[in-house]
């Protein structure tokens, strides 16, 4: 082989390790920009904050609130304000900028009540519920219509107590037909027994998904309910087209 012939194989073997290690360079620095995409990423969905599962007329979430799980029983979806019809104390009064949050039952059985609590530094706003199935949601308004502003601090929300349910029944059937409309509730008794306790049937509103509000309305019939007699009581909250009948109350 010649010097010339010699160098010409020298320079191309110099010339193909050079094109693959510019190649090596590139996947190396496509690879530090995948890595690096996907790290920049997750902060980025962490600073999305919450999310409102629902879309509820005259709420607007906060996406920088603290939201999670308080314990087995309650999931804090997410906090925001709301502006419209205030239900908690069943007034029924227009109200602007209430502290909200909106809570989950994670567990698998219905929870009779809860209170939950957040320190908005300085301020507690007080949140109560109550009748909460199993998997299902309710928007839930600040007890004493807290108005937020941008100058509070939000702490995570604390669940202060929560019960189970204790003489409720859910299962009435055979000793009650219910026969609602709007504003008024009608049972019957077909138990073939005098009732001579106080009859009490519970029931929530529910609109967009969930329940609104954590109040559960109360009808309650006195004096008891004789056999194959039909008692009535009127009730401005009931809905056929909103409301939802949760559990009775009686001997």
């Amino acid at each position: 082989m010649s010097y010339t012939k010699k160098n010409r194989s020298e320079k191309a073997k110099r010339d193909t390790w050079i094109v693959l290690g510019f190649m090596l360079l590139v996947v190396i620095a496509v690879l530090v920009l995948l890595f690096g995409a996907s790290k920049d990423e997750l902060p980025e969905v962490e600073k999305a904050g919450a999310e409102m599962p629902f879309d509820v007329p005259g709420f607007t979430v906060l996406k920088e609130a603290p939201f999670g799980d308080l314990n087995e029983k309650f999931s804090v979806a997410c906090m925001g304000t709301y502006s419209g019809t205030y239900v908690e104390d069943g007034s029924n009064e227009q109200v602007t900028d209430v502290l909200t949050i909106v809570v989950k039952n994670i567990s698998s059985d219905l929870v009779e009540y809860g209170l939950i609590t957040v320190d908005c530094g300085g301020e507690t706003a007080t949140f109560e519920l109550s009748a909460l199935p199993a998997g299902s949601y309710a928007l839930v308004m600040e007890k004493n219509r807290l108005t937020y502003d941008n100058t509070m601090v939000l702490s995570k929300p604390i669940c202060e107590q929560y019960a189970e349910p204790n003489n409720l029944i859910t299962d009435f059937g055979n000793d009650f037909n219910v026969y609602p409309s709007d504003g008024v509730i009608n049972i019957e008794n077909i138990s073939g027994r005098d009732i001579e306790s106080d009859v009490s049937l519970f029931y929530k509103n529910y609109e967009y998904g969930l329940f609104i509000g954590g109040i559960t309305y109360r009808a309650r019939f006195s004096g008891g309910i004789k056999a194959g007699e039909i008692a009535q009581c009127m009730q401005q909250h009931y809905s056929l087209e909103k409301s939802a009948i949760m559990y009775m109350s009686y001997e």
